[in-house]
């Protein structure tokens, strides 16, 4: 199929980025051209099969693209809450729903009307997925909590209860549809589903927290987790001498575990590790150039998981940080022969700024960041199950690398308590990944498999998941 998408000037390198990610990155087509003409309505995307034997074309509303620039990334631009819906009569496609929300556009009547020779579409599907997958309101809206991170509250997607619907996944299908009302042929995936397992490693040890915490520590696993063997562990690694002995008996120790699990189901964990000691408090309290993890390094790469970067709390907008970090990991790995091209990571709690933080580590030589999730909030953030480059707002170009966004993390699915509830949340949004073929990213950290019971749940999770 020989694709020709044709965009009104202005915002041309928006445009080129939402061109290449949805057609190239997400479609997987290559016979295409983008053009910007003068000659359509500024509020029109025209999409030509110039190969196709079916005439008609298919135009787009195009809304986000069409403000005045003075406009952009201010509050002008954003959604219109509260969102409308769209029903998806008329077409023939692989929907889970029968409507779909309109971030921009017109609402009204059926997704798709014919005039003539063109197939309309009301809704901006470009520009919705543009505003989702760059986070558009996030450089918009200058709202963060106690650790700068966005405040999640104050985005589209929760407030209008879409952090269980990956919109541009449904815009994509929406979009297959629309080729197939037009005459183009279908698309078909080439995707899979998969479960993508990390775990960040922030307290590989639980016998060196401070006096306060470690009590505290050891009271829960007494009385909150009724886990007598896990208290006795925890007290004997406290007081055992030498390092060996400690190691070997600490029940946090225990990747080693998490890499059996894994194995049991044919999958390759990712352990992303800090670089920076910080004796207890917000950063790690463990060094990474402690001969231990020099051996578990290698373990972990001989047995076919992958190793990450989770850079320390002050990282986020600090290239200078990040950089040393990122070199500190590179040399461990070369001391060990371990391959350290391709490395991705997560950032610590999280702490994360648009665009600023994708901006250091594209600088750095980062390939890959999966820090787009929430601490409150399970789903769709950026609006999709699939991996995408990311994109400047403020340079206005787009950059080499990749987001995976954070789903699940386990922090956040207990806060919902109860038992049930975090089953069922966790396997709806499992099930969503399968239907759009996507990647379910799960974060689950080594200290929380660490009871009997905690860890009977965990294989539990994985084998449904898997």
């Amino acid at each position: 199929m020989k694709l020709k998408i044709i965009y009104p000037p202005k915002f041309e390198n928006e445009k080129m980025y939402i061109f290449q990610t949805v057609f190239r990155h997400f479609l997987k087509l290559e016979d295409l051209t983008l053009e910007f003409s003068d000659l359509i309505n500024t509020n029109e995307v025209h999409i030509i099969c110039e190969d196709c034997a079916s005439e008609q074309k298919l135009v787009l509303n195009n809304v986000l693209f069409d403000f005045e620039e003075k406009d952009w990334l201010t509050e002008k631009t954003l959604p219109v809450l509260p969102l409308e819906y769209v029903n998806l009569d008329g077409i023939a496609g692989n929907f889970l729903f029968n409507n779909t929300p309109v971030l921009y556009g017109k609402a009204t009547g059926q997704i798709a009307h014919k005039i003539d020779n063109t197939i309309r579409c009301d809704v901006d599907l470009l520009g919705g997925m543009f505003f989702l997958l760059t986070l558009y309101e996030e450089v918009v809206i200058n709202k963060y909590d106690e650790h700068g991170r966005f405040r999640y509250l104050d985005s589209v997607v929760y407030k209008s209860d879409l952090y269980l619907r990956p919109v541009v996944n449904e815009y994509l299908e929406i979009l297959k549809a629309l080729f197939i009302k037009a005459g183009f042929p279908e698309i078909s995936s080439t995707r899979k589903y998969q479960l993508i397992l990390s775990h960040d490693v922030d307290v590989p040890f639980s016998h060196n927290a401070s006096a306060f915490y470690f009590i505290r520590n050891i009271l829960a696993d007494l009385i909150l987790r009724k886990s007598l063997g896990t208290f006795i562990k925890k007290f004997g690694a406290r007081l055992l001498p030498g390092k060996a002995l400690k190691y070997q008996l600490d029940p946090y120790n225990n990747l080693h575990y998490l890499m059996m699990v894994s194995e049991r189901h044919a999958i390759k964990s990712q352990f992303n590790f800090i670089m920076v000691n910080g004796r207890g408090n917000i950063d790690g309290n463990y060094d990474i150039s402690d001969e231990y993890f020099g051996v578990l390094l290698k373990e972990i790469h001989q047995r076919g998981h992958m190793i990450g970067l989770h850079p320390s709390y002050q990282t986020y907008n600090n290239f200078e940080l990040l950089r040393g970090e990122y070199g500190k990991l590179n040399e461990i790995l070369d001391s060990l022969f371990i391959p350290s091209a391709g490395l991705g990571g997560r950032q610590h709690y999280l702490r994360w700024r648009n665009p600023e933080t994708w901006q250091i580590w594209d600088d750095v030589g980062l390939k890959y960041d999966s820090s787009i999730g929430s601490e409150f909030y399970m789903g769709f953030r950026c609006g999709t199950c699939f991996e995408f480059p990311v994109f400047n707002l403020l340079t206005k170009q787009p950059l080499k690398l990749i987001e995976y966004p954070l789903l699940v993390m386990d922090v956040c699915a207990f806060k919902l308590k109860s038992k049930e509830k975090i089953d069922n949340t966790v396997m709806e949004i499992s099930r969503i990944c399968r239907f759009y073929d996507g990647n379910l990213t799960f974060l689950f950290h080594n200290n929380y498999a660490v009871t009997k019971t905690q860890k009977d749940s965990y294989e539990r999770l994985i084998s449904e998941l898997i």
